[in-house]
């Protein structure tokens, strides 16, 4: 079931956030009082499917964006010199390895990760 509050059409896709512009159609509206502000429509089963999986792979490439972005900082505010390899590097470091979601993805894990590759630029950057 999907809700919807404001200015939707019933005619027109709802959402293109999730990359469902074209499929996300509501198939039933359920309240006939004035749908132009509050509807409630039913979507199949695939089409949710499809829109999690959608909701999930944009969560996972915000949160990939983030980690670059904050590996980038640190080092700039330490003044240690990097490049995109060592960006990929330490995203890679979080996002492989088999452990449970909310485990693998911890601001502590991340956290701890930085560090070692900080380590790494440092060591790299003395010519040690």
């Amino acid at each position: 079931m999907i809700l919807y509050v404001g200015d939707a059409k019933t005619e027109e896709p709802l959402n293109d956030y999730i990359g469902l512009e074209k499929d996300f159609m509501i198939t039933e509206l359920i309240n006939s009082k004035d749908p132009q502000e509050f509807l409630i429509g039913i979507v199949s089963i695939e089409i949710w499917q499809e829109i999690k999986i959608n909701i999930y792979k944009d969560r996972a490439e915000t949160q990939i964006r983030h980690y670059g972005t904050v590996y980038k900082n640190v080092a700039d505010y330490y003044r240690l010199p990097c490049d995109d390899e060592d960006i990929r590097k330490f995203v890679k470091s979080i996002t492989d390895g088999d452990m449970n979601y909310a485990e693998k993805y911890s601001e502590k894990r991340r956290n701890e990760l930085l560090k070692v590759s900080l380590k790494e630029l440092i060591i790299r950057n003395s010519g040690m």
